[in-house]
């Protein structure tokens, strides 16, 4: 018997990938939910800068814009994470993955 091969299949293709800029999760019984989406740059900034006042015991808020939400199965899950581990391996062998060190230092200036 053969393989089925998947075509990939852009459902509304007038509208452009989104720009992600942070994922979080949780688990909701045996699935887990992936939230993607994106902080405002300047509120962050702003909430950077406000954190280092050292007259100021609150720690600053910034919303996290949720604007796509995925219930995954664990099978689900697994398959996306070979998806980005590809991904990942594609860019080291590029030379275009930028050490999560190096992003957290430039994303907080």
């Amino acid at each position: 018997m053969g393989e089925i091969k998947l075509v990939r299949h852009i459902v509304h293709p007038e509208i452009g990938p989104k720009p992600l800029q942070r994922t979080l999760y949780s688990i909701a019984g045996g699935e887990t939910q992936l939230d993607f989406g994106y902080v405002d740059l300047r509120e962050l900034h702003e909430a950077a800068e406000a954190s280092k006042d050292e007259n100021t015991t609150d720690n600053p808020e910034v919303l996290f814009n949720v604007t796509d939400r995925f219930l995954l199965t664990p099978l689900a899950l697994a398959d996306l994470a070979t998806q980005v581990n590809a991904a990942i391996e594609h860019l080291k062998s590029t030379g275009t993955l930028v050490p999560l060190e190096e992003k957290d230092a430039s994303s907080t200036t």
